[in-house]
């Protein structure tokens, strides 16, 4: 064959070679995440610049048809069963489940390797280590939940007081002004009915924020370094004083505890609740759209909780993780990267009104509150950041089954402790005895599998 017949033949076979890989099917990778249409619409956008980049790859976006409590774990169990797993998923609610029964992959390597590209300085204070265990990552922080007290400014300014410091680190704000407050905020008519309350409630009665702040808390620290409860710790002095604060103040001053007539939701939206203290994610829930309805009809500013020994206050983290039944997890730690980076977590918070997990996203965040809170771009921003600087992780992120069972009984067990229908030390007594029975049992359960 003489060398041009040669070369022609080469050339035809490169151009069939060619012409056949643009015609194979791309990789198909599957992003798994709950039903709300902000996070599907945020996915499916991510998805298609991230195929644009990467042409040889196809992400197709799953809505759980859940929400984002057990249902979404056992959803993603079922797939995972059958054989169909997601190669990505967003992780809510029991996050660490997902790490110690083994669905979330052990992504220490992919770390360690790409670290410079991952610009993990970049992240808020803490949040980077929210999805980890045992010194091991397993997620990459993409949202953040802390806790904030958002406040009627008018009311406020109409009762001669003055407004919230939007830094966390005034020494000013504390628990004896937050509780004068409460008592020049509360009105009472003439019939003996509630016309306007100081507070909706104190944070959420499963987490441990109020014991935090006044030097207590619900585990020993090894619980956290381990992610194991060998027992709680809810009679410790710190915790009673606390929950008498809290009892004391929702029995005057609030619109949880005993029935008052008014509803904190809507009585705060009323304008007929001064304050309402409770997780950032009311901001996306009510804030926002009542803002743009035209149904928050005072000045609404967000401030620090108040200072006692500290100002704890949970934070939740919602990481991206790449399943362990993933049949392309390089491929998958590559859409991870690319769905957390600062572009991403821009357009996760405009899609989402969610805080991002990355400091170098939050003024694309904090913009978007300039509409929603009668405040400045950098009160804005020292108020978000602060209340994460000041946060620590969920205990449903750092210690493992427990926490789950507080979240489903704390009705029975601080409810009619705040209510004032137990006496604090016996109530808390009930508790203690009753989750260090479940601690010992679910501990043999997991040693004997």
């Amino acid at each position: 064959m003489s060398v041009i017949r040669r070369l022609a033949t080469c050339v035809v076979g490169l151009i069939l070679i060619s012409t056949i890989g643009a015609y194979a099917a791309p990789t198909r990778l599957i992003y798994f995440g709950r039903t709300r249409a902000t996070e599907l619409a945020w996915a499916e956008d991510v998805a298609q610049k991230f195929s644009a980049m990467r042409p040889d790859v196809e992400v197709e976006v799953w809505a759980s048809g859940t929400g984002g409590g057990s249902d979404y774990q056992e959803k993603l169990a079922v797939l995972t069963a059958a054989g169909t797993p997601p190669d990505v998923f967003l992780g809510l609610a029991d996050k660490l489940g997902f790490i110690v029964k083994g669905f979330a992959l052990d992504i220490t390597p992919y770390v360690e390797r790409d670290r410079a590209e991952l610009q993990i300085n970049t992240f808020l204070p803490g949040v980077w280590e929210s999805p980890s265990f045992q010194e091991r990552q397993y997620g990459v922080p993409l949202s953040v939940t802390p806790q904030h007290l958002y406040y009627n400014r008018s009311l406020l300014l109409d009762r001669g007081l003055a407004p919230l410091p939007a830094s966390w680190d005034d020494k000013s704000w504390t628990w004896e002004r937050f509780l004068e407050y409460c008592r020049l905020l509360t009105v009472i008519g003439e019939q003996g009915h509630y016309e306007q309350l100081a507070v909706s409630q104190i944070s959420e009665a499963k987490l441990p924020d109020i014991c935090y702040m006044f030097g207590g808390d619900w585990f020993k620290p090894e619980a956290y370094e381990t992610g194991w409860a060998e027992r709680v710790t809810m009679t410790r002095p710190e915790n009673v004083k606390a929950y008498e604060a809290v009892r004391d103040v929702y029995a005057r001053y609030a619109a949880a505890g005993p029935p008052k007539g008014i509803s904190g939701v809507s009585g705060f939206l009323q304008g007929r609740v001064a304050m309402d203290w409770i997780g950032a994610f009311r901001i996306g829930a009510n804030f926002k759209e009542a803002r743009k309805k035209g149904e928050i009809a005072f000045e609404l500013a967000v401030g620090p909780v108040p200072l006692v020994e500290n100002r704890m206050n949970t934070r939740w983290t919602d990481p991206l993780f790449i399943s362990t039944a993933s049949k392309n997890p390089d491929l998958a730690w590559e859409f991870v990267k690319f769905a957390t980076d600062t572009e991403s977590q821009e357009l996760w918070t405009l899609y989402t009104g969610a805080m991002p997990a990355r400091r170098s996203a939050i003024r694309t965040y904090i913009d978007g509150l300039t509409d929603v809170f009668d405040m400045s771009p950098n009160e804005i921003l020292s108020a978000m950041e602060g209340s994460v600087i000041h946060s620590v992780r969920s205990i449903e992120e750092s210690i493992v089954e427990v926490p789950l069972e507080i979240a489903r009984r704390f009705n029975e067990w601080i409810t009619p402790i705040l209510a004032g229908t137990v006496p604090v030390g016996n109530g808390l007594a009930t508790m203690e005895q009753a989750l260090n029975a479940y601690i010992r049992q679910f501990n043999a359960d997991m040693r004997t599998q």
